[in-house]
């Protein structure tokens, strides 16, 4: 029996717009063998906050599929795109994994949602030296419109430019992406890359990046926040237990202020 639960039925408590958008699914990329790059444009501008997903109804389906939005909000707002995981059991995701040539060009309608948002509502600019994301797996999917939309801000001399930023991201072997992306608005200095999976303990390189071939621990967590708690936000995004069991480290080891620590609890 499938144990799948329908994104409208996981998150029907969580705020969403009102306004439900057309769209046109204009490209379809397949960056890594487990993910796919959904771009959709809308002839009207859609307004959203960096980390947010959509409800995305697809023609014959009766459910809409849930996906994050990877890139950041533009002035525009007539473009954003998403990652779809490859799911079979997901009947979103399967659609949007059919032929290329099958998916691309279809109109579809969207509606924004999620609270899970940077800059969090309530924390002033003057209280936030650094931010702390620690992503389990697809969990970097909001992460990747955050850092993004940080760097803009940075271009644009915003105040929020100014802020540090450190990512730890922790996934499977063979399930690495968006690095390209992950360098050019955090770079290499500040990610710290943790697979999980067969083989021993260590160190390897992939792509120009060092690789730890081990578990994200509490150790690691105080390193990134460099015990600057009153200024540090950490947000969290990943599998249930990953992110239990990181919440609590950061509160109860690291010291980090609960109303400082956020997470998507989107299972």
């Amino acid at each position: 029996m499938s144990s799948y639960r329908p994104h409208s039925v996981r998150t029907a408590s969580h705020p969403r717009s009102q306004k439900l958008l057309p769209a046109t699914i204009s490209r379809v990329h397949t960056p890594a063998p487990h993910l796919r790059q959904i771009t959709l444009t809308l002839p009207t501008p859609c307004i959203f906050k960096p980390g947010q997903w959509v409800d995305l109804h697809l023609p014959s389906l009766p459910q809409p599929g849930g996906f994050t939005i990877i890139t950041p909000p533009t002035d525009e707002g007539t473009e954003f795109e998403l990652s779809v995981r490859e799911a079979a059991g997901n009947p979103a995701a399967a659609w949007l994994w059919r032929a290329e040539e099958e998916v691309s060009g279809r109109e579809v309608h969207v509606r924004v949602g999620g609270s899970f948002v940077f800059p969090p509502p309530g924390v002033q600019r003057t209280e936030v030296e650094k931010v702390v994301f620690v992503a389990g797996g697809v969990g970097v999917n909001p992460f990747l419109s955050m850092m993004a939309w940080i760097r803009r801000e940075k271009e644009r001399g915003g105040d929020w430019g100014g802020v540090d930023v450190r990512l730890l991201w922790s996934t499977k072997r063979g399930e690495w992406s968006y690095l390209d992306r992950v360098e050019r608005d955090c770079g290499k200095e500040g990610a710290r890359l943790f697979e999980t999976g067969r083989g021993p303990d260590g160190m390897e390189s992939l792509e120009g990046w060092e690789v730890q071939r081990r578990r994200l621990d509490v150790e690691d967590l105080k390193r990134a926040t460099e015990r600057r708690h009153s200024k540090v936000l950490a947000y969290v995004c990943g599998p249930k237990g990953f992110e239990d069991s990181c919440i609590d480290a950061l509160v109860n080891e690291v010291g980090i202020d609960t109303e400082r620590v956020f997470s998507e609890r989107w299972w």
